[in-house]
């Protein structure tokens, strides 16, 4: 009688074999014989392993293999076969209700839908309703005094301004600084802002460095990289507009600008990470010391995203690993890591080395990446609806600044994800880590189990890939990663 399959996903680095274990979340170096055997375990009787891995491992070695993964099941309870009955946060209606009341952390104010550039990726842009609109004063001052309500428990919190450009609402945006210092003091409120810097003049760079604001700026590279998708209403370049805007709030901060400002890239195909280090050459005055994070384009909100070519798709994998080799060298060398070739890989990265591991079967798996709606952080749209966040546009409001949280609708939601999920879910190896959350879930306000099944094939690849980078790592230094929750090879 052939045993069930474990729960299990099987991989490799260039040194050493490894089996990582789904229930218990741990991952365990194996021989190339217990490897081949735990690949055929559960779909073929223990006799036909013999025979098929036999002449290459020898009778006696596979025999082994076998009678060591069944101990390990018995005796470890490693390499089982059983499988989540439910996804879940694990948290009860009156538990989500408490953190409703006091751990609100961060809120984005929608200040205006409207934009000063028409940028060919923009997936907001094609959401938005015609004419746009923007958002009353009356609706953003109740919506940083709902913040105050709803915070208690939070030593800091974060108010950040979207568009939209945010800057179009200059105005608004002084009133909503004097009125959040009034609410909760200097020490209590971080205030931070995206904007493509075209209206970033010195005095506005001067209220925003007064204020400690943590601004990103979005330049996607050398002007010829910036202006291929980033353009005016009439066509034109908004490169040196963009830049200058970045250079006055850069001088504006002086010495601080390395943690106050950001260089947001949006990385498009055909994909040439050469272009946005050439940045900084192009541009003397831009210190080596201002981040950039890279963002890839969402393909699926960008209606005219041309096909990607075989060159682009062979350049993209180039660049990944252009960032992968690095960002390991620096782990396995006990040094900082520079936060651009981290971010490629930090998420992931982040499940895995973070990942809690345990000594016996669950029947109850985490709910993917998902947080509470709308805790720790809240967004709040032009007219006060409540949504999970900036990213989960498909998504159904959950409340409004007036009649607060909606926990009928946050329940049902949660719900929903769950039982949509839960059949794909009970057959992945990657539940307990995985980086899908209702952002890439939601469609018209109803989950559409295609789109995660795609964003899923994309995450299940990654963190693949990280899994393996993880090992590796450890193999050279297995005190990588000891600041960062000390978690080894299992």
């Amino acid at each position: 009688m052939k045993a069930q399959r474990p729960f299990i996903k099987l991989f490799q680095t260039a040194r050493q074999r490894y089996v990582y274990d789904v229930n218990t979340n741990r991952i365990l170096a194996v021989d190339a014989c217990c490897h081949d055997a735990l690949h055929d375990y559960g779909t073929r009787s223990p006799a036909e392993i013999i025979r098929k891995h036999g002449p290459h491992h020898g009778r006696a070695g596979v025999k082994r293999a076998i009678k060591w993964i069944e101990e390990s099941q018995r005796l470890r309870n490693v390499l089982l076969p059983s499988r989540p009955e439910a996804i879940t946060l694990g948290l009860s209606r009156k538990d989500i209700e408490a953190q409703y009341a006091a751990s609100v952390k961060s809120m984005s104010l929608d200040l205006t839908e409207r934009c000063n550039l028409r940028c060919h990726y923009c997936g907001v842009d094609a959401l938005r309703p015609h004419p746009r609109r923007d958002m009353p004063e009356a609706t953003a001052l109740s919506a940083i005094d709902f913040l105050h309500a709803h915070s208690r428990d939070m030593d800091v919190v974060a108010l950040r301004f979207y568009g939209g450009e945010p800057l179009l609402r200059f105005e608004l945006i002084t009133r909503c600084v004097c009125h959040a210092l009034a609410m909760f003091g200097r020490r209590r409120i971080r205030f931070h802002m995206v904007t493509n810097g075209l209206l970033l003049d010195a005095d506005k760079a001067a209220f925003l460095a007064k204020h400690g604001f943590h601004v990103a700026v979005s330049v996607d590279g050398t002007r010829a990289v910036h202006d291929r998708h980033r353009l005016t209403p009439g066509g034109k370049s908004s490169y040196r507009a963009a830049v200058n805007g970045l250079r006055r709030i850069v001088e504006a901060y002086g010495a601080q600008a390395p943690d106050k400002v950001t260089i947001f890239s949006t990385f498009t195909p055909p994909y040439d990470l050469k272009a946005v280090s050439r940045l900084r050459h192009d541009e003397p005055w831009l210190s080596a010391r201002v981040p950039v994070k890279l963002t890839y384009v969402n393909t699926e909100r960008w209606a005219s995203c041309p096909p990607l070519s075989e060159r682009s798709r062979r350049s993209l994998r180039r660049t990944r690993r252009l960032h992968i080799r690095p960002f390991a060298r620096d782990l396995i060398a006990g040094r900082p890591t520079d936060r651009l070739n981290a971010q490629f890989l930090a998420l992931r990265l982040n499940r895995i080395f973070r990942r809690r591991t345990g000594w016996a079967p669950r029947r109850l798996y985490p709910l993917n990446a998902c947080c509470v709606p709308g805790v720790p952080t809240v967004f709040v749209t032009v007219d006060g609806e409540l949504r999970i966040c900036e990213n989960a546009c498909g998504t159904r409001p959950i409340g409004s600044i007036e009649a607060g949280y909606d926990l009928r609708t946050v329940w049902r939601m949660l719900n929903e994800y769950a039982a949509e999920s839960i059949r794909d879910c009970r057959r992945c190896w990657a539940v307990s880590i995985c980086t899908v959350c209702f952002a890439h879930v939601f469609r018209e306000g109803r989950v559409s189990i295609e789109r995660k099944r795609r964003e899923c094939r994309r995450v299940r690849g990654g963190l693949a890939a990280s899994l393996k980078l993880y090992c590796t790592i450890l193999e050279e230094n297995p005190r990588a990663f000891e600041e960062k929750g000390d978690i080894g090879i299992g």
